[in-house]
Parts: C-alpha cells; sequence; structure tokens
C-alpha cells in the first residue's frame, strides 16, 4: 500500500482516538442496573485490543516509512528520517542554549554574583563577544530550521510498507 509520513500520522491519531474512547467507556460496563442494556466488558475489551493493534500496526509502519525515506536539504546532510526526526529536538534546544547566552534574561535581583569572586572582587569576563554569540544562535537555528523543512519535505514522499491493511486508515 503506498503511504506517506502525513497519512501514517494522521491514522496513528484516528486509531488512537478510537482506542482511547473505547477505553473510557470500559468501566461503564462494570455494572449494570435491572433492565439496562449495555456492551459486556468482554466486548469493549475486545474493541480496545482491536484498536490497540491497529496503533501497533500503523506505528511499525511509520518506523519503516521513517528508515527507509531519507532527507536532505540545504545545509543538511543525507540521513534518514528517523534520524531527523530524532535530531530535531537536539538541534531545538542548541538553538535555545545560543539565543539565551546572546541576550541573556536579566534579573533585576542578580546583580552578577556568579561573575564576582568576593575575595578580590575579580569579575568573570565573556568568554565570547555578544557578536559570536548571536551568529552561532543564528546558525543554530538555521539549520534547526533547515532541518525542520527537510522532514517536512520528506513526509512527503510516497512509498510502498507491504501487508498494511487499507481499514487502518478509516
Amino acid at each position: 500500500m503506498q503511504v506517506t509520513g502525513y497519512t501514517l500520522r494522521e491514522a496513528i491519531r484516528r486509531q488512537q482516538l478510537r482506542r482511547d474512547t473505547v477505553a473510557a467507556q470500559f468501566s461503564d460496563t462494570l455494572h449494570v442496573f435491572e433492565g439496562e442494556e449495555k456492551q459486556s466488558p468482554d466486548e469493549i475489551a475486545a474493541a480496545l485490543m482491536k484498536a490497540e493493534k491497529a496503533v501497533a500496526a500503523l506505528q511499525a509502519a511509520q518506523d519503516e516509512y521513517n528508515l527507509r525515506v531519507k532527507v536532505e536539504g540545504k545545509n543538511v546532510e543525507k540521513m534518514t528520517l528517523c534520524t531527523a526526526v530524532k535530531l530535531v529536538g537536539g538541534t531545538g534546544r542548541l538553538e535555545k542554549l545560543w539565543r539565551t547566552a546572546a541576550a541573556p534574561k536579566q534579573d533585576r535581583y542578580d546583580l552578577g554574583r556568579d561573575l564576582v569572586r568576593n575575595k578580590d572582587e575579580v569579575r568573570a569576563r565573556s568568554a565570547m563577544s555578544t557578536r559570536d554569540l548571536t551568529d552561532r544562535a543564528t546558525k543554530a537555528a538555521g539549520y534547526a530550521g533547515a532541518l525542520r523543512a527537510a522532514i517536512a519535505e520528506a513526509n512527503g514522499t510516497k512509498i510502498d510498507i507491504e501487508g498494511l491493511d487499507g481499514g487502518l486508515f478509516e
């Protein structure tokens, strides 16, 4: 069956919604009043397992997709989509570190105590200029953005994954 990263993601979300909806019904089936008609706990449990299996099958297909599809872009080296997805969080964290270093938030109660040694009032100097820090932040932001763009483009790639049941996408 031909799929994209987007179709897999949306199918997983739909199946997770089904699973969560069915799971929420379980406790209500454990008690019944005289004359009341409800699904049995066994029926709900069976529906829950069906949804769990659907989610698992789609996530396995997504893993296969992410390992088979490659990303590449401006300033982004060629790698699997799986690697790129796992790397994008780290690139964002690095970008934030550089950005925070370039323009630290000033606390009116912090008078730079960490930067002064009390014995002789020796002040620590910055290891890098604000300009260098800003350049690093800009470069990190550029790489993080390029990686996100490459991931978005790669998720549109159609590939054939064997053994997927079309009913999983309903």
